[in-house]
């Protein structure tokens, strides 16, 4: 997220915190766990060699680790610089030798595509793309709020595939529901229409992001943890794998939400309000859509076959930028490049560079020999499951972005996978699921932070839907598990 992200989610602690605690109060309440998390740190430099099994450079990066989860988790400072703490931290405790060897993870081609897709999106929307099928959109709804709740929710799906950003999505479907929400006449802001499909793009955009591979940076850093620790999936792999238990939520939740807030009735039958253009802005924009259209097409085409040839996810995309970037069109240019959500490419590439310090410094190993050594020895693929979805709706909860708890969950489900002779992939991907698609609080989504800062929707109406969404997510995916995933495996389509 940006700096407009950050200073939102400041607004969102402040109005949760009771009017009579005082500003020393909550000073305390920030300084404590920094304070024991640094007091943590120092022990792990302290640590014996060898002791427990665990090495020295072992104990340290766990030092790190837990250093910087507890300044993302409470994000006293700017999660962008809590990521370059991190990676200053491997090099002064020794973790790692050199700055160029603990900030490997940004030389990842995930930061790679993450920086491209951002410039990517934003080009593509204006470009105006997706303001015509916002426009389509609400002349399908004319009149029919019920069926606008549904077509909200498709278009929600859908332009997953367009724009790998959950957040930019939403900002550019939010004055969508707006416009709906004023050709209905509706009285009364906000509706239950506006509130429900508020929700649905808040709760449905990262589900969205996290079926596909290219959908957003959690999925993508997913992928990369996977392929470094397992072996690498192909964009088909990963739509065939996700696509169908996420599509099978977001049905699921959308019906729900449409229960819970159900649309009033048009009032009276509404015209779209488009503003007009004239007749040269009109084809000088149907030129731009269609270039951008064009080449939107081909890079989802290099992204569904690239795989053939070794062609990584960042090339395609970062040859559209240099297409999009070039006269006449403009489209990438230095305001875009200022636009850049650096706090996201920077998460991500500390959050790599953590999690390669772990493993080779062999504390998750150690931490999977600890912690799942507790776990019996006849555990069943049932109860194993179970256990996964459970490790990870607790891990989720302590982050407030799901990106950094992915890195730091994964490389631990998939050595558990290993111990217990489960199939690692399937762990990852059902954790991975999990943890991309629930949240509780607004706070712990980019999305669902923009909505409710904007007033579409208050903590409570989240807390009517969240509960039901966990339920939903870890029962469909356990299924998926069960049922699904090993029949891909059986007929082929998954190696």
């Amino acid at each position: 997220m940006g700096n407009r992200e950050n200073s939102n989610a400041s607004v969102v602690h402040e109005r949760s915190l009771p009017a009579s605690v005082s500003v020393a109060k909550k000073g305390w309440r920030e300084a404590l766990p920094i304070a024991l998390a640094s007091a943590a740190l120092f022990i792990s430099l302290r640590w014996p060699d060898g002791l427990f099994g665990l090495t020295g450079r072992g104990a340290a990066a766990l030092g790190v680790l837990f250093l910087t989860m507890t300044l993302w988790v409470t994000e006293v400072l700017p999660l962008s610089v809590t990521s370059l703490i991190a990676i200053a931290l491997l090099v002064v405790t020794g973790v790692e030798g050199s700055l160029s060897s603990a900030a490997r993870g940004f030389a990842s081609d995930t930061v790679f595509f993450l920086l491209a897709a951002n410039l990517f999106t934003h080009a593509i929307a204006d470009a105006g793309l997706l303001k015509r099928l916002s426009r389509g959109t609400v002349g399908m709804a004319r009149e029919n709020p019920r069926r606008a709740v549904w077509v909200v929710s498709g278009m929600t799906v859908f332009t997953a595939l367009l724009m790998p950003s959950a957040l930019i999505r939403v900002r550019a479907l939010l004055p969508v529901i707006r416009e709906i929400d004023k050709l209905l006449h509706i009285e009364g802001r906000p509706s239950r229409f506006l509130k429900g499909t508020g929700l649905i793009l808040g709760l449905l955009a990262p589900a969205a992001s996290i079926s596909i591979v290219t959908g957003g940076g959690m999925s993508i850093l997913a992928a990369q943890i996977i392929a470094r620790l397992y072996g690498p999936l192909s964009w088909i792999q990963w739509f065939l794998m996700m696509v169908p238990p996420t599509l099978v939520v977001s049905l699921i939740m959308t019906a729900y939400i449409e229960v819970v807030f159900p649309p009033e009735p048009a009032r009276t039958p509404a015209q779209p309000l488009l503003k007009g253009r004239t007749g040269r802005q009109v084809r000088a924009g149907r030129r731009r859509e269609a270039v951008a259209g064009v080449v939107l097409g081909l890079t989802l085409l290099a992204w569904l076959f690239g795989s053939r040839w070794n062609i990584d996810f960042a090339i395609p995309v970062i040859l559209a930028v240099a297409v999009l970037a070039l006269p006449p069109l403009r489209l990438v240019t230095a305001r875009t490049i200022r636009q850049q959500q650096w706090d996201e490419i920077l998460v991500v590439g500390s959050a790599l560079s953590l999690s390669a310090a772990l493993i080779d410094g062999g504390s998750v190993d150690w931490v999977g020999r600890k912690l799942f050594g507790l776990l019996p020895d006849t555990l069943g693929p049932a109860a194993l499951y179970s256990f996964v979805v459970i490790f990870s709706l607790i891990f989720r909860q302590l982050f407030l972005q799901p990106s950094p708890c992915i890195a730091i969950t994964l490389p631990l489900v998939i050595e558990l996978g290993r111990r217990t002779g489960t199939d690692p992939l399937l762990l990852a991907m059902l954790s991975a699921g999990v943890i991309g698609i629930v949240q509780i609080l607004p706070i712990q989504s980019p999305p669902s932070l923009l909505l409710y800062t904007e007033g579409i929707y208050e903590v409570r109406d989240q807390l009517r839907v969240s509960p039901v969404l966990v339920l939903v997510t870890a029962g469909v995916m356990l299924l998926t598990a069960f049922f699904y995933w090993p029949l891909l495996r059986r007929i082929g389509w998954v190696g």
